[in-house]
């Protein structure tokens, strides 16, 4: 074509087709171009024009295409984003509003300090107070009650809270119900005027804590052959008028960590209310275990009265009414005592001390990795259990709710707790 001749769009299109078809039977885009140039009679450069604007016009449209996909996707994320976070406000709010009247003021603003880095504070109110039906607090009335001096009443129910938190930090403690902590409240200093017994609940159902609860895993005691043993002279009535009338001895196994068992067995002082005999072993054999309980017991005793006419009282098991027991048990002028077979009411106080040793110290911790780790903190228990427990609190009565009574030894030493009614 002359120089100077004006090409229409289609021809510029045309050729810049026939430069991409011919690229595979070129050595190199020069040859491609100067070979599709040449017939009509283009200029090689202006080839090469065409098909930068082409390349260009491409380029723009496909980012054009990526950027209205990207707003699309935008907006669809939006409009699924709002659901999912109403959805997730509910969720995170049933934890707690689970009344139909309108919450706490104080339970409203908890809610939103603790989910409104996730939420924000806005949609938090917006949602809750159309889904409760009852009404929730504004941004608004949220900052006002954050701004507003504790009240006198919250101070106290905070600082007993924290009172009660300090004592469950002890591993020990930790298994006391409502009336032991209000009791050890009282023994750390607390005016039993401003901490009521029924204050101590609300605070712990509040806190989310309470006492252990024993379990009603049977336990078996394998009866000697025969008659044996002496006569029932406890009769269920587990009271003393002094220390060293009357013992009680019982045996209770403990699982390992190795799917092996370690059996424990005690011996109480009926008036003390507290354990005088302890041994752990791995077997149940007499000398190992329940006669070294046994030897502790009669140790305490020589010093605390001595053992001429101590009743002596344990169940029907083989260990305690074999005859190398029995037998030591006369030696020191005790008399011997056996419930019935297979009736854990007439051992009652020992069974009593199986439950708590069980509830407040083998099932709240891993399993004992071998007997040195079973006996060290049995030994710690009996301690705490006769040294550092609830210290006495004059005027402390049995709540009457049916659990048992909590009594205690001048001293400060803790009593064991027996409940032998059926």
């Amino acid at each position: 074509m002359a120089k100077g001749t004006r090409y229409t769009p289609e021809f510029k299109a045309k050729a810049v087709r026939l430069l991409t078809e011919s690229r595979g039977s070129c050595s190199s885009e020069t040859n491609a171009i100067e070979q599709v140039a040449k017939d009509p009679g283009i200029a090689p450069e202006s080839l090469r024009r065409w098909r930068d604007q082409a390349d260009a016009t491409v380029a723009a449209g496909t980012k054009q295409s990526a950027e209205d996909a990207m707003a699309e996707l935008k907006s669809l994320r939006a409009e699924v984003a709002e659901p999912r976070r109403a959805d997730g406000i509910l969720t995170t709010g049933s934890g707690f509003f689970r009344g139909q009247a309108r919450p706490d003021t104080a339970l409203m603003a908890a809610c939103i300090g603790e989910y409104r880095g996730r939420f924000g504070v806005g949609p938090i109110c917006r949602v809750l107070a159309g889904s409760l039906g009852c009404g929730f607090v504004t941004p608004r009335g949220c900052r006002m009650f954050k701004a507003r001096p504790v009240s006198r009443m919250r101070a106290r129910h905070e600082a007993l809270a924290r009172d009660i938190l300090g004592i469950r930090a002890d591993f020990f403690m930790a298994v006391y119900g409502y009336g032991k902590t209000h009791a050890q409240l009282i023994a750390r200093g607390r005016d039993p005027k401003e901490v009521g017994p029924g204050q101590v609940p609300s605070v712990m159902r509040g806190l989310g804590v309470r006492g252990v609860r024993r379990g009603k895993t049977p336990v078996t005691t394998e009866p000697a052959k025969g008659a044996g043993g002496g006569p029932d002279l406890v009769d269920r009535k587990f009271g003393a008028e002094a220390p060293n009338r009357s013992h009680v001895a019982d045996i209770t196994y403990v699982r390992m960590a190795d799917g092996s068992f370690g059996y424990t067995a005690f011996v109480a002082d009926v008036f003390a209310r507290r354990i005088v005999g302890r041994a752990c072993a791995t077997g149940m054999g007499t000398q190992e275990l329940p006669l070294q309980a046994l030897e502790q017991a009669i140790s305490w005793a020589a010093n605390h009265g001595g053992t001429e006419g101590l009743v002596h009282h344990s169940d029907h098991g083989i260990q305690c009414i074999g005859l190398v027991y029995a037998t030591r048990v006369r030696e020191f002028g005790m008399l011997p005592s056996t419930g019935t077979v297979g009736d854990p009411y007439d051992n009652a106080m020992a069974e009593s001390a199986d439950g708590a040793y069980k509830t407040e110290l083998v099932w709240r911790r891993k399993p004992f990795a071998d007997p040195k780790d079973l006996e060290l903190a049995t030994f710690r228990w009996v301690s705490w259990r006769g040294l550092e427990a609830t210290a006495p609190v004059p005027g402390l009565q049995d709540t009457g709710s049916g659990g048992n009574r909590v009594s205690y030894e001048p001293s400060g030493t803790s009593r064991l707790t027996v409940r032998a009614e059926r």
